[in-house]
């Protein structure tokens, strides 16, 4: 797929134009569809740019028509998920979405090829542990993984996390353990440590399908997930809005939900205005040549819509190098994306971020009884 051309809907957003600029910077030809009349990437022989609404097919079908894969950042994906995914599929193309595949019960047919989660969570958060463990071990044990902080996401991308948060394929307050999803409780009053700031956090098990995917990749006998929250304020004001999305209909929970977003920030100015600083923690506990073994990686971000970008941008060119790789239905971005890159990932991150992989003793090792009811 050497002469392919991409198309980006939504290029003119945080996730796509990072994706489109490295594309470029590759020598991918790239056609960026946008809504607006803006100017962007002129410096590029490689790119072109449509004035397109993806809710006119007409407009629709003549973007995808000129594309042989058709990355999907238009926002909120859960209004223009399925409607730029079927659209695709029908045209006999590659679709490429940076979110996660909890839309795959949508779908009415298993024909077509798609990839999802391709971008930071999901995407990164599955690649990282998904290379080490390849390399590093030969059995895994135990795999962790939590992520808190602000990123700065759009409100978009706010409503879209939690109304992706109450779909069915999300269980709260539970673990994967040998490959069967068991229930998890924590104590929400209690708050614990992490490497990456001085502030305590609360713990809140749940699993997704990505983390079901990724547990089966890894063979691993248990697999958490945590989200973290800095206080039992932030927490609640979450779990309300789940509930809203449980009592009514997606577009008025959409709605809903952007209103007291929107209400939160004015009423409460620490809510939203922190200096962007997102986390993420991947711990592995295995074996290795009959050697027990433990190593963790500790991501620290300034920018996550940046990173998401160029992951989902290194996707793409993975399936361009090899399309081989490729099969009918749903791939995972993670396992797509070359070994190589966890190294050169580091020359896309700022100075002021970090992404180690560390040994770690087993009395370093997150403690899962300190933070949940299991015993």
């Amino acid at each position: 797929m050497k002469n392919s051309i991409v198309g980006i809907l939504g290029c003119g957003g945080y996730i796509g134009s990072n994706a489109a600029e490295k594309l470029l910077k590759n020598g991918v030809q790239v056609i960026g569809g946008q809504r607006s009349d803006k100017n962007m990437f002129e410096e590029y022989e490689n790119f072109s740019r449509r004035k397109i609404d993806v809710n006119v097919k007409a407009e629709l079908d003549a973007f995808i028509s000129e594309c042989d894969i058709v990355i999907n950042c238009v926002s909120p994906s859960h209004v223009y998920g399925k409607l730029v995914r079927d659209a695709v599929i029908s045209a006999g193309k590659i679709l490429v979405d940076p979110s996660d595949a909890s839309y795959e019960k949508d779908r009415s047919s298993t024909e077509g090829i798609c990839v999802a989660s391709a971008g930071y969570i999901p995407g990164l958060s599955e690649y990282l542990p998904y290379v080490a463990a390849k390399r590093d071990f030969d059995t895994i044990e135990r795999s962790v993984v939590y992520q808190g902080g602000f990123d700065g996401c759009s409100a978009g991308s706010f409503v879209d996390m939690i109304i992706g948060a109450g779909n069915e394929d999300f269980c709260g307050d539970a673990y994967i353990s040998k490959g069967n999803i068991a229930p998890l409780g924590s104590d929400i009053r209690k708050t614990h440590a992490t490497p990456f700031s001085d502030k305590k956090v609360i713990f809140k098990p749940l699993i997704t399908c990505d983390s079901r995917k990724l547990a089966e990749v890894l063979g691993s006998n248990e697999h958490y997930f945590f989200c973290t929250y800095d206080d039992m304020a932030t927490l609640s004001f979450f779990m309300k809005l789940l509930v809203d999305v449980t009592r009514h209909s997606k577009e008025e929970a959409a709605v809903m939900i952007e209103n007291k977003l929107n209400e939160r920030i004015k009423t409460n100015k620490e809510f939203g205005s922190q200096t962007p600083l997102a986390f993420l923690y991947l711990e592995l506990t295995g074996l290795k040549n009959g050697i027990r073994k433990a190593e963790a990686y500790k991501v620290c971000l300034r920018n996550v819509n940046r990173v998401c970008g160029y992951f989902l941008a290194e996707t793409v060119l993975a399936v361009l190098r090899d399309p081989s790789k490729l099969h009918d239905g749903f791939n995972y971005g993670f396992e797509l994306v070359d070994s190589s890159y966890e190294k050169r990932i580091l020359d896309e991150i700022g100075d002021d971020e970090y992404i180690r992989l560390e040994d770690i003793a087993d009395a370093d090792r997150l403690c899962i009884e300190e933070i949940t009811n299991k015993r």
